[in-house]
Parts: C-alpha cells; structure tokens; sequence
C-alpha cells in the first residue's frame, strides 16, 4: 500500500535513581514509538552506548563516580567507527543528548561536551519539571532531521 509505518526509535536511560528510569522508561513506551533501555549506573551506560546506536539519550548529569559528560566521553572512546564510511557520525548521526539533573551544570562541562565526537547535547531539563516535560522533549528530538 505504500505506507510506511513510522520506525520505532531507541532511547537509552541513564539514571542511577530506578525509580525516575522505570517512571519515565514506562512513560516513553507507553505514549511513544520508542524502544527504551535503561541503565543505572554511567560503566553500564558508557558500555551500552558502545554497544548499540540510540537516538536519543536521556542521562542524569549527577551519576555516582562519573557525571553525564564523563559517561559520554568514556562511551565516545569506546565506540569503534568503521573508518570507511564517511557520514556514519556526521553531526546528523550523532546521538542526541537531554540532561536531566536536580542540579545545575557547570560552564566547563558543557565546553567538555561540545567536544564530543559522537553525541550531541541538545538540552538540560530539571528533574522538577515532571515526567511530561522531559517526554515531549525526547519526542521532539527523535523528529530532528529524520531521528
């Protein structure tokens, strides 16, 4: 019939508070076209972004022994790029990123994650701001240029 069903798109929980990463995993699949893993700790979380492509990230910035940027730099050296294929992290491919925290980022950890290689941060969100809030900003990430 032609139709092609919208994809379902992989979002990765990295949160060491199972309670917020089960509220907001069960939010996400339960209103999205979103598969949703979790991890709850930032070696479990690193090694998964290793591990598989997501397309988008929702990580606490306040993790035990690694914050968010840290995380992410340690997933960015993990991660084994197939040097013949040229776009496969062009700034379209790199994963987005929303920080969630209960509190603020410092100036040079943003500088940090504008150095990135293969993630892109795209916006810090209060824990406060409710469950809804930080769903409607994942949904409008996974629509940014095609994922």
């Amino acid at each position: 019939n032609g139709h092609v069903a919208d994809p379902v798109r992989q979002i990765l929980i990295i949160d060491d508070d199972p309670d917020f990463a089960d509220a907001l995993r069960d939010l996400l699949e339960r209103f999205g076209q979103f598969r949703v893993s979790t991890a709850l700790d930032p070696f479990e979380g690193a090694n998964q972004l290793a591990d598989h492509r997501y397309d988008v990230v929702v990580t606490d910035f306040n993790l035990q022994d690694w914050n968010g940027v840290t995380t992410l730099e340690n997933a960015d050296h993990l991660i084994d790029v197939d040097p013949t294929v040229m776009d496969q992290w062009s700034n379209l491919n790199r994963v987005k990123v929303l920080f969630c925290s209960s509190a603020p980022i410092r100036l040079q950890d943003l500088k940090r994650a504008n150095k990135l290689r293969h993630f892109c941060v795209m916006g810090f969100l209060p824990k406060g701001c409710g469950l809804e809030s930080i769903y409607r900003s994942v949904a409008q990430l996974t629509q940014l240029a095609g994922a």
